[in-house]
């Protein structure tokens, strides 16, 4: 695609392209010679020129002003860095964390439920976990779970000791923009019973603390009300604790193999 012969970013075959001998669906997009040329940084700003224009002209939309590497495989070698919302429009693999907010109270497992920001660029108004945010260039990821934690519901630093990793999901799915590709890196905060989270960023509209329960009711009845992947992540969050479990749910195999 050059938009203008000076960008020279992209190369668009439109025919037909084949990997290892494999024929792929109709039509490709590569990166030109003379990006490839260029060193990470020159990479990044020719990218993004292009991907300025695009957003100009109404073509790319959603735009966060937020950096991601682009890489073969998660921190492997950057080959260059794209604005977060032009990610699906190349079907380019997004990073992101999600913590799950959570009390134990008189033996039943409360989770902080966030209500997205009516003025957010993407799901607005819809339900999310506690903090969640996705994975910006030149930031590890124990420092977006605090830099999130601190700036979406207000966590001391000091709470942050009860932090645990508890694995990834994966997944892709179709959507107007493109082909949105994720992996998502999980963790459980565990809170005391006097924590109430405190919105800083102006991102979240509320929370409420709410019985695991009554989430996985809300999943099951009003499904649209809730961010798509956060509702995958409550699920999980659920099976992991034991609310789902083979007891209660005739299909506890073949939903805890689409989990992982």
């Amino acid at each position: 695609m050059q938009d203008n012969a000076d960008l020279g970013v992209f190369a668009v075959q439109l025919e037909s392209c084949a990997l290892d001998g494999w024929t792929q669906l109709p039509g490709s997009v590569t990166a030109s010679p003379e990006l490839l040329a260029m060193d990470v940084p020159e990479r990044t700003d020719r990218v993004g020129q292009l991907m300025a224009r695009l957003h100009a002209r109404g073509l790319v939309q959603g735009w966060r002003d937020e950096l991601h590497p682009i890489s073969q495989f998660f921190q492997t070698e950057t080959l260059f860095e794209m604005e977060r919302a032009c990610l699906p429009y190349f079907g380019l693999r997004g990073y992101g964390i999600h913590v799950n907010g959570y009390v134990r109270r008189d033996g039943q497992l409360f989770v902080w439920v966030a209500t997205r920001s009516h003025n957010k660029a993407t799901y607005a108004g819809l339900f999310d976990q506690m903090v969640a945010g996705g994975l910006p260039s030149g930031v590890s990821l124990i420092e977006n779970v605090a830099k999130e934690a601190v700036e979406e519901a207000g966590v001391d630093l000091a709470d942050l000791d009860n932090l645990t990793s508890v694995g990834s999901l994966s997944y892709r799915y179709e959507t107007r923009k493109g082909l949105s590709a994720k992996s998502l890196f999980l963790y459980d905060l565990e809170l005391p019973p006097s924590f109430t989270p405190i919105n800083l960023d102006g991102e979240v509209e509320e929370f409420n603390l709410v019985p695991v329960s009554a989430v996985l009711e809300s999943i099951a009845c009003n499904l649209r009300a809730w961010k798509p992947n956060s509702a995958v992540v409550m699920i999980e969050f659920a099976v992991r604790h034991g609310v789902i479990n083979p007891t209660c749910e005739p299909d506890y195999l073949r939903l805890s193999k689409y989990l992982r």
